[in-house]
């Protein structure tokens, strides 16, 4: 069934199937969005699965199909604005989709960030510490403080940086699982932290 479809792309994208299931897997994969491709929680799912993979051009693809389904589904506004963020002259657009996103539904915390993120993607620090801040004065998040430390890091204010990063780690940033992008930051504030 296409719930199950669904169930299926969500687990795969956290534990790749063992190399003897692989090719079954992806097999299935393939013929449930060909079934099912018209369907958002079927395309969310598997552009999802697809960055999860590495696989971004299919999930730049798939985020985008699934806009023309379903044009203000935050997830997916969300979402893609992070994937185009990283790409070579993609930021520009990404922005563009966060701000659609957060017209749409307000400034919601996760929203900010994710603008946020895009600002330190276009290396405009001050601008992505504000919606760091903002979003932080939202929700005291652990992972928004991370990155607010690293807007203050790439921005020159080591002071500032170390302050958010030791106000996450109170906050328990060590017990937040971490994707790769928050673990590269993690990675580049370590020299920040006190014991």
């Amino acid at each position: 069934s296409r719930s199950d479809f669904v169930l299926l792309c969500s687990l795969v994208s956290y534990a790749d199937p063992l190399a003897e299931y692989r090719t079954k897997v992806n097999r299935v994969l393939g013929e449930g969005l060909v079934r099912w491709g018209n369907n958002a929680d079927v395309l969310f799912s598997m552009a999802t699965l697809s960055y999860m993979r590495g696989e971004i051009r299919q999930a730049v693809e798939l985020f985008q199909s699934l806009l023309r389904l379903t044009p203000n589904n935050i997830a997916a506004l969300n979402n893609l604005s992070l994937i185009l963020a990283e790409a070579p002259g993609r930021s520009g657009e990404a922005l563009e989709l966060i701000q659609r996103a957060i017209r749409t539904s307000g400034p919601q915390p996760n929203l900010v960030d994710t603008r946020g993120l895009i600002h330190l993607a276009r290396k405009d620090y001050l601008a992505a510490a504000v919606s760091f801040k903002e979003a932080a004065a939202q929700v005291r998040k652990p992972i928004y403080l991370l990155h607010l430390a690293e807007a203050r890091r790439l921005s020159g204010n080591n002071q500032a940086a170390q302050q958010s990063l030791n106000e996450a780690v109170a906050l328990g940033l060590d017990n937040v699982p971490l994707n790769l992008l928050d673990q590269k930051i993690h990675k580049n504030l370590l020299n920040l932290r006190t014991p």
